[in-house]
């Protein structure tokens, strides 16, 4: 396998992704999820200043929303959980934060009505349940 750099995980659509590659797609869907709150105020605060119709405010609000979990998913559907490796890649890295964003994208999903990004995120969490200790690792690499 070639090495490859983060922008063309970004793109998706890549085969074959190394272990490491693996933990980063799963650290950054962790990482977009849970800052969801911090992105959504702090655009929040820069739109309220340009003096916009509050509609168009939560629109835009609602577009930014819909745009991370939808990057974050793009991340987290690269890795396949019928691949050993990619298995034995995530388990080390399986914690509460994980857990929690993992029911945070299924439940937005579930609201949208994207069944089969739920089902995938529902495999995901049936993995994090079953593969969790007591003591959560918070040593995710991000």
């Amino acid at each position: 396998m070639g090495k490859r750099n983060k922008k063309e995980i970004f793109e998706g659509g890549i085969e074959n992704l190394t272990p490491d590659q693996v933990i980063f797609c799963l650290g950054m869907y962790i990482k977009m999820v849970s800052n969801i709150e911090g992105f959504t105020l702090n655009t929040a605060k820069t739109i309220s200043t340009f003096g916009l119709d509050d509609v168009i405010e939560i629109e835009i609000k609602n577009k930014s929303i819909n745009y991370i979990y939808d990057k974050a998913f793009s991340f987290l559907k690269l890795i396949d959980l019928k691949e050993k490796y990619h298995l034995d890649s995530i388990k080390k890295y399986i914690n509460k934060d994980g857990l929690t964003a993992i029911k945070a994208g299924k439940e937005y999903f579930l609201k949208l009505e994207e069944y089969e990004k739920c089902q995938i995120l529902y495999e995901f969490e049936n993995f994090f349940n079953s593969h969790s200790s007591p003591k959560y690792n918070k040593d995710l690499p991000l």
